[in-house]
Parts: C-alpha cells; sequence; structure tokens
C-alpha cells in the first residue's frame, strides 16, 4: 500500500515540475496562434493540418 502511495506522490510531484518549466513564451504562442489552427482544422474537416 505504501509503495503506490509513494508512487502516486512521485507522480504529482514530477507533474507538477513539467507544468512550471513550460516555457511562458511558448505558451503565450500557442495561445495566441489557436484561432488560426482551429480555423484550418475545420478547413480541412478535422483532418491533418500542416501548421
Amino acid at each position: 500500500m505504501w509503495h503506490k502511495f509513494f508512487g502516486i506522490l512521485f507522480f504529482m510531484l514530477t507533474i507538477a515540475n513539467e507544468w512550471e518549466a513550460i516555457d511562458r513564451n511558448l505558451c503565450l504562442k500557442l495561445v495566441n496562434s489557436m484561432s488560426t489552427r482551429i480555423d484550418l482544422v475545420i478547413e480541412s474537416e478535422g483532418g491533418v493540418i500542416n501548421y
């Protein structure tokens, strides 16, 4: 039982560390380009887009 608890705790800490490591500029770039990417997906009727 303790092994499972520490596995979950390790997982949560890993996710938190990776979340904090995400570059702010990357997030802003993705947010700012979202409408363009959505339009491309709609135009391709849900297919693959080259973006």
